[in-house]
């Protein structure tokens, strides 16, 4: 199993998450995602030179990630409703 390597905007949007329904459904993603970071209902949003950016999709959010030989790159989790999830990627990169 891959190690999670979160972003400070996933630390503090799991901090910050009031419901603990959704958090334990966002972590459980988080475990299956350590375990096979190449799911199949990933989607490809982006490419990098040294890696491609997936999203996965839980309930009303959205998980953004890359990974390589050793850890997983959480950088976003946000609603995936209203888009500010992809408006934060794009001001990242």
């Amino acid at each position: 199993m891959r190690q999670a390597k979160p972003s400070r905007n996933v630390c503090k949007f799991l901090n910050n998450l009031k419901v603990e329904k959704i958090f334990n459904q966002i972590w459980k993603r988080i475990l299956e995602i350590l375990n096979d970071p190449d799911l199949s209902d990933s989607i490809k949003i982006g490419e990098k030179e040294d890696y491609v950016v997936l999203r996965n999709d839980v309930g009303e959010y959205r998980i953004m990630y890359y990974f390589d030989d050793t850890f997983v790159y959480f950088m976003l989790i946000n609603k995936r409703n209203d888009g500010k999830v992809y408006k934060l990627y794009k001001q990242k990169n």
